[in-house]
């Protein structure tokens, strides 16, 4: 797809899907090596972190790198399961399947006050329990601004898909309320880009109809890979909605979805893969980059031919 418009403000919104999150590490090289001028962000669930920790570093992909590094020298860097005295003192009823203390160390790596500080925006996208309404947490909320802790809070929310981690209370607006992952509501709020006046929207998805496979034996894969099916089916109906809306001429927009077309097997929402000659991270970043270079040259074009431009003579 080309460009429709001259792009004048570009959201780039990361959505959901555990360790496939590393497919958007891929995808944020292309868009840092290429320069394309992002000015907002927006993330759900993995999103969250992996959008949080490249606005952070002003569009870099270093912090965000080290990030997923320690990932895969330590898996359980993010899904640790609860113990078994836990689920004897719950009387079989957790509250979770995975400890929240993993991830809550993971998001903490993220400086808060460096995106508040940043000129760009960064929205995490939760929602709330139990009204199910999608809440946005902004770096430019006064609110956040006032109390910087809150964006780490909501995207540790943003991360806490159900019933896999307990939801995250934060006090928002004058009241304690309970978020989880974003993702139930809106798993890419591409709606909220154009309503914030974004001309250019850069969504990078971790879900497929390609990646759809049989429901594995166990009972906690067999939970992830629904939870899968249900965001992928959402995801489609959101990209659906735009098309058909910038189809209508109702929206006047340059949309750019980068999914992947092909991914290990091995590579799902909490496990991966990692032998001597076989690395998933590896594969999966790297169709993250074949697939953002391919679905964003109209724009990687668009941003080269500006740069050789001749300029006008004095």
């Amino acid at each position: 797809m080309g460009l429709i418009i001259e792009p004048k403000k570009t959201a780039l919104i990361l959505g959901g899907g555990g360790y496939v999150g590393i497919f958007q590490l891929g995808a944020l090289k292309i868009i840092e090596e290429n320069k394309i001028p992002i000015d907002e962000v927006i993330g759900v669930s993995v999103g969250s972190l992996n959008g949080a920790a490249f606005l952070m570093r002003d569009f870099s992909t270093k912090e965000l790198s080290y990030i997923w590094h320690r990932v895969i020298q330590k898996p359980s860097t993010v899904f640790q399961y609860q113990s078994a005295l836990y689920f004897m003192w719950k009387l079989g009823v957790p509250e979770s399947i995975y400890r929240q203390e993993p991830l809550r160390r993971l998001v903490a790596r993220i400086d808060s006050q460096k995106l508040i500080e940043h000129p760009k925006e960064f929205i995490a996208a939760t929602t709330h329990m139990p009204s199910g309404k999608i809440t946005y947490f902004s770096s430019k909320d006064p609110e956040i601004i006032a109390e910087p802790v809150k964006m780490n809070l909501a995207i540790m929310a943003s991360c806490s898909i159900q019933p896999a981690f307990p939801g995250v209370l934060i006090e928002h607006k004058g009241e304690i309320g309970t978020y989880i992952d974003g993702a139930y509501k809106r798993p890419l709020p591409i709606k909220k880009a154009v309503e914030d006046g974004c001309d250019t929207v850069i969504v990078v998805r971790c879900h497929a109809n390609t990646l759809i496979k049989p429901l594995p034996p166990r009972w906690d894969g067999a939970l992830n890979e629904s939870i899968g099916l249900f965001v992928n089916g959402r995801e489609k109906d959101e990209i659906n909605y735009a098309h058909e809306r910038i189809k209508e001429g109702k929206w006047n927009v340059n949309l750019f979805v980068i999914e992947p077309d092909d991914l290990p097997e091995t590579l799902d929402t909490n496990s991966f893969k990692k032998t001597e000659y076989h690395n998933d991270f590896v594969i999966g970043e790297n169709e993250g980059k074949r697939a953002a270079a391919s679905v964003l040259q109209p724009l990687i074009e668009h941003y080269r031919n500006q740069k050789i431009a001749p300029q006008p003579n004095p």
